[in-house]
């Protein structure tokens, strides 16, 4: 007897969720892996600052195109994984899921852990956190409109060509149009601002709250694996491959490191060096993310 493809798909999908029904938190491996995750790939930023005396990425002397380009290719990346994502995020109001995108990609962003730890290198936390405003509504912005045109377009090729669209508007336009906005309100409360009173070598003064804040970003990519862990490919190396990439995306780092070292005000191997400390970061926190929500699983017959 043939089985018509409605069926075929709804049984498979029904297996599916039975499968992923089984699966069951190993919370003792899953939290001694997020342990991990917070040290170690902090840890290489900090080895190449205080030990390899690698100079922090400066990236002042980059083009707006440059930093816009990165913008773009960041919502780009964030509607991918709101694609992967929907099975999971479905039950959620459209209110609800905006918001999970939005948090989702703040965090990532470290917008949480650039405000506070502003605010630590200088003491300055008011400047720090008015400062962040418009990267914050930025993010806001980025998670609902992600989630209206993934989910309101429903043909693939006019999908593509919205989060296209979608990601030249917000990242290309709407980005430096709030900084370039907000400029003139940031320089009238500039007197809060301080000076930094921290010089490398990194002390523990600033290294403890700096890796204790780094949870945001830990938790952030463990939930990001979770929401689309069922959706990537069931070859360990393809799937660290393909998660990597969409964190890197997200957080910008891929095209910092690609883009920005030619034009950071230091000889190029220096340069790609010192963007590397960020890009070498995310990979191994991509890595260990990815080993600790495949180890922290647990099939139950």
């Amino acid at each position: 007897m043939s089985v018509d493809p409605i069926t075929k798909t709804s049984f498979s999908r029904t297996q599916d969720i039975a499968i992923q029904t089984n699966a069951r938190l190993n919370w003792p491996v899953l939290l001694t892996g997020m342990l991990i995750t917070l040290v170690f790939p902090a840890s290489i930023h900090v080895f190449m600052l205080n030990v390899m005396h690698v100079p922090p990425p400066d990236s002042s002397h980059v083009p707006q195109w440059a930093s816009s380009f990165k913008e773009v290719c960041s919502i780009v990346a964030l509607a991918v994984f709101y694609q992967l994502a929907r099975p999971r995020l479905a039950r959620l109001s459209m209110f609800l899921q905006c918001l999970v995108v939005s948090v989702l990609y703040a965090t990532i962003k470290q917008e949480i852990l650039g405000i506070v730890m502003g605010g630590v290198f200088t003491t300055a936390y008011a400047y720090s956190f008015l400062s962040e405003i418009p990267e914050l509504l930025y993010c806001l912005l980025a998670g609902c409109f992600t989630v209206l045109v993934v989910l309101k377009i429903r043909e693939p090729w006019r999908k593509t060509m919205g989060i296209i669209v979608m990601a030249g508007v917000l990242g290309g336009a709407i980005h430096p149009l709030l900084i370039r906005l907000y400029e003139p309100f940031l320089k009238s409360i500039s007197y809060l601002d301080h000076a930094p009173i921290y010089r490398l070598p990194l002390t523990w003064h600033f290294l403890v709250p700096a890796y204790m804040l780094t949870t945001e970003v830990v938790v952030a990519c463990i939930v990001a694996a979770a929401l689309t862990w069922s959706r990537l490919s069931s070859a360990p190396m393809v799937r660290f491959l393909q998660f990597a990439l969409l964190i890197l995306f997200i957080q910008g780092n891929m095209i910092r490191f690609t883009l920005y070292s030619f034009y950071l005000p230091v000889k190029l191997s220096l340069a790609f060096l010192s963007e590397s400390q960020y890009f070498l970061d995310w990979v191994a926190l991509a890595l260990l993310t990815v080993l600790t929500w495949q180890m922290s699983q647990r099939s139950e017959s």
